[in-house]
């Protein structure tokens, strides 16, 4: 299967970011961890190589979000910035895919784990801006299921 910013794969990967990031945000009124937050890590990871895709960058094996969010060209890095919430600092913003950069894989696995800890604000905020970013870079991308951007949790 060839990738490209014309085939129907940014439309499914855009939908499939949107979902993930639902079904966080509905799972995150419950009492639960580790599905909250190996679906906000997926939709970002999704979201991250779907900005990939669209900005020339190429297709990146890896769930890895710092790896992916490294990838990114300067312009595309202040795009993000510009729609993360309560920021315009280069340096916190790359704190925050260093400190959920393996969210993914350790939260699936989180068993395996004596503890594992992750603040929530990051995985829930990270997506929006990317989807924004999205929305900057191919405004006329849509999906079959999206409504938009999805919105801050309260």
């Amino acid at each position: 299967m060839t990738v490209t910013v014309e085939s129907e794969t940014p439309r499914r990967m855009l939908k499939i970011a949107f979902e993930f990031y639902h079904t966080a945000s509905i799972a995150a009124h419950e009492d639960v961890d580790a599905p909250v937050v190996v679906n906000y890590a997926f939709s970002i990871e999704v979201y991250l190589k779907l900005l990939l895709l669209l900005t020339g960058r190429g297709v990146v094996q890896t769930h890895d979000l710092l790896k992916l969010f490294g990838k990114l060209d300067d312009a595309t890095r202040e795009k993000l910035l510009a729609h993360y919430p309560g920021t315009s600092d280069a340096d916190l913003l790359r704190d925050e895919f260093t400190d959920c950069a393996k969210a993914f894989k350790e939260w699936r696995y989180a068993y395996e784990h004596e503890a594992l800890g992750i603040l929530m604000g990051p995985l829930r905020n990270l997506p929006i801006a990317l989807c924004r970013t999205i929305k900057e870079v191919k405004p006329e991308l849509v999906s079959d299921y999206e409504k938009g951007c999805p919105s801050p949790v309260p």
